[in-house]
């Protein structure tokens, strides 16, 4: 008989008296995650505990068996500018501007088989005994009769060695580098450690003198290339001179490498002959002056000037003398004969000056005419050397370039030659490597407290994978976090001494637990108990067949009449689990009924319990999902409503069978019984998403197996006794 569904109670109203609390909006709480943890550490406790014992019992044998172990340190400081007396950059590569690449090479360096080998090498390790035994490796073959074969076995062997027991640790921000190196002797690991670091000074330094080495013969094969190549430069500028007529007075080289040269020859005539013609031109200008007639006396030579000036003197005289005496008179006749005379010679003196200058002119034209005709010549000639000079001054230039590369090229040269005898290095030994005055491993505490993280750790991931990987449900907690439904109540996991009689001890924890679960269950509709209940489980196993034979005993007892249906046909146990209150065990029940029977009544067994009733299942079919049709089903269940107050029906479980399914859709109400520990919540789900995918009213679920440990069953298995972690039903 299918009931309206208003008449069940929401998943609200039965907040109160259920396990799983909700908030008033409906949505389930989630239960404190520290509290969560601490039940999964109590649920697991051995777990945890077994884990955790055994790594530390490990770590502690493996400490006093491991021998004790001593580890030296030197410290060097890498500088990543060269520490040099000359002036010569990096020889393989400019310097890098990332510091972080150049580091992190040098510790490469520090690592490499090739250092290994040379310490090996060094202190001749491949036939050192204690240095094998001091690694736990046994003494090498003695020196006698050992090939060369073998010899090379050892050595590979000690490098081993040398690799897996050195430890670079760069000091954070800073050039300082330590090299670590552990023994089982004190006294080896110090001087390893010290080798170490000498091997890779020296290293660096040989690496210097190779690179050094190699630089030299490179720059002398190009020093003798850039020797011809000058030469030749040098020589085709020379002879292109000569072939052109450029001839330089001088030559020299400025500050920059290039050749500075002074005036050529045709240079320098020129320069002459236009200083000559200026000369010249000169002469000829005053030359021409002298004889302009606005020159007038005073372009006279001082004897003219002297022959006026006697002349002037004789003049006054000859008038003074006239003033007292006569033109005939002897003296004044005399007077003038004398300045008669001197005119004469002021006549004879001009005219041959002026022939003198006449000469003088005619002699600068001359001169200046040859002088323009040399300078025109030497322009010609200078304007054609100019014209190559060009072509001369390329030559120059490319003689100039050869020659600044090969002064580049040999002072090179003489730097390499003084960098390759200073032997300067990159790094320097801060400290050296003191012998250890105790063993660094194994420590005790150390192993212990690693024992016991690992511990932490591997149980935590246990239990984890217990908890999530296989993903079954444990608590309530956990059940209300899967399913989106009431959590109805828990049932206890009894102990088999206590589940002789478990329908007749009302006293025990399962009874208890049913009765508040049955107590829950009045909550869910309106008129209490819902009339029909399906009880049904996710698989076999979980104890749905007790929860519906509780069920049935605890309404029972209240004073209803009640009919307990076995709806397994498949696996039918509840006339077993009511056997000693049965009169007979049935031979017939509801597959009689639903394969043809009418009077069902007549297969209903009444036990001694007061108000109890049982429908068997009655024989197995061929195929049980057959025989559910809704009529059958249906009337008997409408007819048992009308004379029991309440009907319920254990199913098969839901998954993988269409049973529970089909008799969910009949029932007034569903209730899942889900084992603690058993199904996987996506086998849960799976469950309760089918129920409602046939529209099966699910009022809500049922843990049971609860172990002692969990929530409130303690105290109360406590009060029992001793739990023997066996279900029974």
């Amino acid at each position: 008989m299918t009931l309206d569904s208003a008449n069940i109670v929401p998943a609200q109203t039965l907040a109160a008296p259920i396990w799983h609390s909700r908030t008033e909006n409906g949505q389930l709480s989630e239960m404190p995650y520290l509290l969560y943890y601490w039940r999964l550490v109590m649920r697991f406790w051995w777990i945890i505990g077994g884990i955790i014992l055994s790594l530390l019992a490990l770590g502690l044998v493996v400490t006093l068996l491991i021998p004790p172990q001593y580890t030296a340190h030197a410290r060097i400081e890498i500088d990543r500018e060269q520490k040099s007396m000359a002036d010569v950059s990096n020889l393989d590569s400019g310097p890098s501007h990332q510091d972080t690449e150049f580091y992190q090479t040098q510790y490469a360096l520090l690592a490499t088989r090739a250092l290994a080998d040379r310490v090996v090498s060094s202190l001749d390790l491949g036939n050192n005994s204690a240095f094998f035994l001091a690694h736990g490796v046994g003494a090498p073959i003695t020196e006698q009769g050992v090939g060369l074969a073998e010899r090379k076995v050892r050595e590979r062997q000690a490098a081993n060695l040398l690799l897996a027991h050195i430890a670079i640790d760069p000091v954070k921000d800073s050039k300082l580098v330590d090299i670590r190196y552990t023994s089982r002797s004190a006294e080896l690991s110090a001087k390893i450690a010290n080798e170490w670091v000498r091997s890779f000074i020296e290293t660096r330094i040989d690496q210097q003198y190779s690179s050094t080495g190699d630089a030299r013969h490179f720059l002398e094969g190009r020093l003798n290339e850039m020797r011809e190549r000058l030469q030749r430069s040098e020589r085709a500028a020379s002879d292109f001179a000569s072939g052109a007529g450029i001839v330089k007075l001088a030559q020299a080289v400025d500050s920059t490498g290039h050749t500075v040269s002074s005036q050529t020859l045709v240079e320098m005539a020129l320069t002459a002959r236009a200083a000559a013609l200026n000369q010249a031109t000169q002469s000829r200008i005053t030359a021409q002056t002298q004889l302009s007639p606005d020159a007038g006396d005073a372009s006279l030579d001082s004897s003219i000037i002297g022959l006026r000036q006697a002349r002037s003197q004789l003049a006054a005289q000859y008038a003074q003398m006239l003033v007292q005496h006569e033109p005939t008179y002897p003296a004044a006749q005399e007077l003038a004969a004398q300045m008669r005379q001197i005119d004469t010679d002021i006549r004879s003196a001009a005219k041959r000056i002026h022939d003198n200058r006449q000469m003088a002119l005619k002699q600068a034209k001359a001169q200046e005419a040859q002088l323009e005709s040399e300078v025109a010549e030497l322009r010609r000639q200078l304007n054609e050397q100019q014209q190559a000079t060009i072509q001369y001054n390329i030559l120059l230039r490319e003689a100039d370039t050869n020659r600044q590369l090969y002064d580049a090229l040999l002072q090179r040269y003489k730097e390499i030659g003084i960098a390759g005898t200073v032997g300067a290095s990159q790094v320097t030994t801060v400290d050296a490597a003191l012998q250890p005055n105790g063993p660094s491993s194994p420590s005790l505490l150390k192993n212990l407290a690693f024992a016991l993280l690992l511990g932490l750790v591997l149980s935590g991931s246990a239990i984890f994978a217990i908890e999530h990987v296989g993903q079954s449900i444990h608590d309530s907690e956990m059940l209300a976090r899967t399913l989106d439904i009431p959590i109805i109540g828990e049932a206890p996991l009894i102990p088999k001494t206590r589940m002789l009689t478990p329908l007749e001890d009302s006293a025990s924890p399962l009874f208890e637990a049913y009765v508040s679960i049955s107590s829950a269950l009045s909550f869910a509709t309106s008129h209490g108990v819902p009339k029909t209940l399906m009880v049904t489980s996710t698989r076999s196993g979980e104890g749905k067949s007790t929860t519906a034979a509780m069920l049935a005993l605890i309404l029972a007892r209240k004073g209803k009449q009640v009919l307990l249906v076995d709806g397994d046909m498949r696996a039918p146990s509840l006339a077993e689990l009511l056997s000693k209150h049965l009169s007979m065990i049935p031979e017939k029940g509801l597959s009689n009924y639903l394969s043809g029977e009418d009077d069902w009544t007549r297969n209903i067994q009444a036990s001694d319990i007061a108000g109890l009733s049982l429908l068997s299942s009655g024989p197995k079919p061929p195929n049980a999902a057959e025989l559910l049709t809704e009529q059958r089903l249906g009337a008997l269940l409408a007819y048992a409503t009308t004379v029991y107050d309440n009907v319920v029906i254990d199913t098969p479980p839901i998954l993988g069978l269409a049973d529970a399914p089909f008799i969910s859709g009949m029932a007034e109400a569903s209730l899942l019984v889900v084992e603690a520990g058993g199904p996987a919540q996506r086998a849960v789900k799976a469950a309760t998403n089918r129920l409602r995918m046939t529209n099966g009213k699910l009022l809500g679920a049922v843990l049971t197996k609860v172990p002692r440990s969990h929530n409130d069953y303690s105290g109360i298995f406590d009060y029992y006794g001793q739990a023997d972690d066996e279900q029974a039903g």
